[in-house]
């Protein structure tokens, strides 16, 4: 069974959050700020973007999120083929894929070799160029 783990980028923190939780009614809480006195701090819903887990890890054993920007080398039969890109869901695919200069390149795949350098929101320069 797929692990289902979630992180979120916090854009009033510019943080990175894995203790929240998500209400019923759509509000978003921060459980890593709870005391006695006040069991869960609100966030507005628009302050935090959340990021679901791939169900993969890279070659250090982290685990790979939506977001992440990732380092790849690809075994095509022939060539080996590096490229950096950031890893999101591609809808029309239904699976995850690793994008380069915006555009779905290809899926990821446990037999790729992959290392998590950074993601988009905290290291969006190692994309450019």
């Amino acid at each position: 069974m797929r692990e289902v783990r979630f992180r979120a980028w916090n854009k009033r923190t510019a943080m990175m959050e894995e203790d929240f939780f998500i209400h019923s009614n759509g509000y978003q809480y921060d459980l890593a700020e709870r005391n006695y006195d006040t069991p869960h701090i609100e966030i507005e819903k628009v302050e935090l973007e959340i990021m679901q887990y791939t169900g993969l890890d890279d070659k250090n054993g982290l685990g790979i999120f939506e977001k992440d920007i990732v380092k790849i080398r690809v075994d095509d039969g022939f060539n080996y083929i590096d490229g950096i890109g950031f890893v999101d869901w591609y809808e029309r695919e239904r699976e995850y894929a690793l994008f380069l200069k915006g555009e779905p390149w290809r899926h990821l795949s446990i037999e790729d070799e992959i290392e998590v350098i950074g993601d988009i929101y905290q290291n969006n320069d190692l994309l450019e160029g």
